[in-house]
């Protein structure tokens, strides 16, 4: 992969290959993170949400968002979280679902998040984090192609057999609406990777003159409260302290995304 494609690519899962061998435990766990926290809603349950969640699945995966963090921030034993990581992803395996079931469907792809975190098999936590998104679209938005396999799943009748199922569920897959949202999903984790690991083709150095007390301070807080919202007021502190370099200020006054691993903030902070 070039610079150049880097910067552009809508898929995560090839920029992983690019930034694995160099990268720190961390900031891949913090990708990871953010790959199933984005999917946290799938943790809420009220009175208007339609789909169907089983209590000690929903625990599971709160349990498991909340361990994964602690474990990236030291405050939570390796062995506390390998059990929650193992408990949220063995939620995956015997759920009965057809084809047709996207809410049955999206839970698993949840629950497959956190296998592959506890196996570290990266490219794997976006591509079954970018599922849940496109199954959940399905759910929420329905498809008439979908209404179909539906139907053909609600009873009993000749062609359900293995054959069947394979075929339906690659369908479900192919539909449009599935692939746009998984797309989609592809294309937001891949600006949230960028935002983590910055580019990796240009090493980026931080001049200790540039961590002033103000800059610290309010990377610090940025960091903690997750106040993204600040980044702007970074850049013009950081501008103060002497930085002059393109690459830090344009990132903390652009758009965004930005999550806990963002690199400036890492940078300033002296996190790898």
């Amino acid at each position: 992969m070039t610079e150049e494609e880097w910067l552009a690519c809508g898929d995560p899962i090839p920029m992983l290959g690019v930034v694995r061998d160099g990268a720190t435990e961390r900031k891949m766990q913090l990708f990871a993170f953010v790959c199933c926290w984005r999917n946290e809603y799938l943790s809420v349950v009220d009175e208007v949400d339609v789909r169907r969640f089983s209590p000690s699945e929903v625990e599971h995966r709160r349990r498991a968002i909340t361990s994964f963090e602690g474990r990236i921030e030291g405050t939570v034993e390796e062995s506390e979280l390998q059990t929650a990581l193992f408990d949220a992803g063995a939620d995956a395996y015997g759920s009965a679902r057809d084809p047709g079931d996207t809410v049955g469907y999206a839970v698993y792809a949840a629950s497959m998040v956190f296998h592959n975190i506890l196996n570290c098999n990266w490219e794997w936590v976006a591509a079954t984090a970018s599922q849940v998104a496109a199954y959940d679209s399905l759910t929420r938005r329905g498809s008439p192609e979908l209404e179909k396999i539906i139907a053909f799943w609600r009873v009993p009748q000749p062609g359900q057999g293995d054959t069947g199922w394979a075929r339906d569920e690659r369908a479900v897959q192919g539909l449009p609406e599935f692939v746009s949202a998984m797309g989609i999903e592809l294309s937001n984790l891949a600006n949230l990777l960028r935002d983590i690991f910055g580019n990796p083709f240009r090493s980026v150095t931080v001049d200790p003159r540039w961590q002033s007390e103000i800059v610290v301070a309010l990377a610090t807080g940025i960091y903690a409260e997750r106040a993204f919202d600040r980044m702007p007021i970074l850049a013009d502190a950081l501008e103060e302290a002497g930085c002059d370099h393109p690459d830090i200020l344009t990132h903390c006054r652009g758009d965004g995304p930005h999550v806990r691993g963002c690199w400036v903030v890492d940078l300033v902070l002296g996190k790898s």
